[in-house]
């Protein structure tokens, strides 16, 4: 479940987006999101040259902008991933040290290059209140979407979601089946993902 929250750039003249939030429970979906846009930059090998990632607590606000303002190789864009910054430092207990990086990183996102693809990839939704929520709502160089499992139904939701994951690994499942693999798994989609590729493995395309 997806839910866009901001303004995607409409003002930037036409623009694409430098800097992303993706934030929310659904880790599953964030990170093929994710995966999305370093696909995006082209073959394996312009993809490994052109992307750099950081960890939030190791991640410093110096390296995260010099990877970005570096020029791209042989590539129109410069991929940075940067998981889990927020969270770690408005962790209790962070400091004002640590708010401090966040006003500055939140600071030199609007004046990023032309190239810079930015992407912060959180485990939580952020609140309207954290520094970058409030950038977003009037900074048309940045984008926003939401990744949330549903708080209700999920059982509807994992049912609905087995059936059309199945069919990307050329595999059907009928319902009452995904209603049971639904039941048996909860809101994991990393272990339905597995368990869905097992069954399209067992019966090889010879039946759902």
């Amino acid at each position: 479940v997806t839910k866009d929250a901001a303004p995607k750039a409409a003002k930037n003249k036409g623009a694409a987006p430098t800097y992303y939030l993706f934030h929310g429970n659904d880790d599953f979906t964030r990170a093929a999101e994710v995966d999305s846009m370093i696909a995006k930059i082209g073959d394996a090998g312009e993809a490994e040259m052109n992307t750099a990632c950081f960890q939030g607590k190791d991640a410093d606000v110096t390296e995260i902008l010099a990877a970005a303002q570096s020029m791209p190789f042989l590539c129109d864009r410069r991929l940075v991933i940067v998981e889990g910054y927020f969270a770690w430092n408005t962790r209790k207990g962070a400091g004002a040290a640590a708010r401090g990086e966040i006003d500055r990183l939140v600071a030199a996102l609007p004046t990023l290059p032309e190239w810079a693809r930015v992407v912060f990839s959180e485990p939580d939704e952020l609140p309207k209140t954290s520094p970058l929520m409030k950038l977003l709502q009037s900074d048309t160089h940045g984008f926003v979407k939401l990744f949330n499992l549903p708080e209700r139904d999920i059982g509807r939701f994992m049912s609905g979601w087995i059936t059309r994951r199945a069919a990307l690994y050329d595999a059907t499942i009928e319902p009452p089946a995904a209603v049971i693999l639904g039941n048996l798994i909860g809101a994991d989609l990393h272990n339905a993902d597995t368990e869905i590729d097992k069954l399209a493995v067992y019966v090889g395309g010879t039946r759902a």
